[in-house]
Formats: structure tokens, sequence, C-alpha cells
């Protein structure tokens, strides 16, 4: 199977309809939250890095 077959193979795959949608929108609001406080995480402790060098 040559690249461009595989790409568009996974194409095809991912833009399936899921099973799962209607449960992700569900919980949507606090992915978003969650995501958020992650990368504030992040950010803080990417400050506390810089400062400490």
């Amino acid at each position: 199977m040559d690249e461009t077959t595989k790409h568009k193979a996974l194409l095809e795959e991912v833009l399936q309809p899921r099973n799962d949608y209607l449960g992700i929108e569900a919980i949507k609001p606090l992915l978003v939250q969650t995501i958020e406080s992650y990368c504030q995480i992040l950010c803080m402790a990417g400050q506390a890095a810089v400062l400490s060098d």
C-alpha cells in the first residue's frame, strides 16, 4: 500500500460518524475547562523554570 492510499484510508476512517458523539458533546464544556487548566499549569511551570535558570 503506497502512502497516498494509506492517507486516504486514514482520512476515510477519521471522517466516519462516531457512536459516542453525543457523549462527547455532553462533556465538552468540562473538556474545555480541563484543557484550559492544564495549559495554565504548563505556562506556570514554564515561567518557574525560566525564573530558576
